[in-house]
């Protein structure tokens, strides 16, 4: 029946190298005629934000009502294995309604930025807090008209984000 599923991770925004790129069997071009089998469906929260994969864990950020949450699903079956929800929420006419970051995981750690800039490191296997901060405000910058819109990037050790600047950009 094909090609068995064969987990990699994503732990990061443009994938393992961030280069836009996974190595894995060739998908079919036309879905129409070919098309993947569907494992799971399911509605999340408002948002613009993509998933990290780590292992059986795909973890995104989500828009619920007055909060920003950060879930874990289980990548076969779909279901919720952890959430995180803190106060904050951005809508905008310019940049709609919630979250537009993809999460970093990094030795089990899970690093996300919401759109209010509030970076959270959780831990992967829990979603446990582990510390927070608003970067936006920590450094005098406004939350730009189009919302928070960095995901963290791992360098030399470093969880490296962008602070934003007093201009609005």
């Amino acid at each position: 029946d094909g090609v068995p599923l064969q987990l990699v991770d994503f732990p990061q925004s443009l994938g393992p190298g961030r280069n836009a790129t996974l190595a894995g069997p060739a998908m079919a071009r036309d879905w129409t005629s070919e098309a993947p089998k569907l494992l799971w469906r399911r509605g999340i929260g408002a948002g613009w934000a993509g998933f990290a994969v780590a292992g059986t864990n795909a973890v995104t950020l989500e828009q619920h009502g007055e909060e920003e949450v950060v879930t874990c699903y289980h990548t076969t079956r779909g279901e919720p294995l952890w959430r995180h929800a803190y106060a904050a929420r951005y809508d905008s006419p310019v940049g709609g309604t919630g979250p537009r970051t993809v999460p970093l995981i990094v030795d089990r750690r899970v690093f996300t930025v919401g759109a209010t800039g509030v970076l959270n490191c959780l831990d992967l296997e829990t979603g446990e807090m582990l510390w927070s901060v608003n970067v936006l405000a920590d450094n005098g910058a406004p939350v730009p008209a189009w919302g928070f819109a960095c995901s963290p990037l791992h360098h030399a050790g470093k969880i490296i984000v962008n602070p934003g600047g007093t201009n609005g950009n």
